[in-house]
């Protein structure tokens, strides 16, 4: 049901950020076609100067603390 899902991008990374699954919504909305997303990390969505910043790898630790403390 989340794969048919086309108003939404939905992407499931594994704890380390790598995308482990997209739906169509995604693949409209970021223009990635799964062959090219998955196995990929999730900080790709992120602008140069928020990579740089560190930004996705924080919230990545933050969702860990989230999930994992919970």
């Amino acid at each position: 049901m989340i794969e048919e899902v086309q108003d939404f991008a939905i992407i499931l990374p594994d704890i380390d950020g790598t995308i482990l699954t997209s739906n169509k919504g995604a693949e409209r909305i970021k223009g990635y076609k799964d062959k090219e997303i998955l196995g990929q990390n999730f900080s790709l969505f992120y602008q140069q100067k928020d990579r740089q910043a560190g930004l996705p790898q924080q919230l990545l630790e933050l969702a860990k603390r989230e999930v994992y403390c919970s």
